[in-house]
């Protein structure tokens, strides 16, 4: 059975999470002043996949590459607005990761 789970997101420029293979991507949100992603996933699948993501702030350079990567939203941590783009790296392993990332 299909689930969402929450993420939060780091206020890095880089960082990567596991997630089971096949999850879409719902929404990024600030939730009580926290940006959140949101996925529908299928907990029992076995293949999970990395995924990494690039944060972009407003007015920075962004990396030369970032036509690998798919736009996913906007977000404001006052007094900075940010930008977050995801790609799939690979498929790796069976699901033993994916809860460690995943917040309800």
């Amino acid at each position: 059975m299909k689930t969402i789970y929450k993420y939060e997101v780091p206020i890095e420029d880089e960082f990567s999470l596991n997630l089971p293979k096949g999850s879409t991507f719902l929404s990024l949100i600030n939730q009580r002043g926290k940006p959140v992603l949101y996925f529908l996933v299928d907990p029992e699948e076995k293949t999970i996949e990395k995924i990494d993501f690039y944060l972009a702030g407003t007015g920075n350079p962004i990396l030369e590459n970032i036509d690998s990567y798919e736009f996913l939203g906007t977000f404001e941590v006052h007094p900075f607005v940010f930008h977050l783009f995801s790609r799939k790296v690979i498929s790796i392993g069976v699901n033993s990761v994916i809860r460690s990332n995943q917040q309800k």
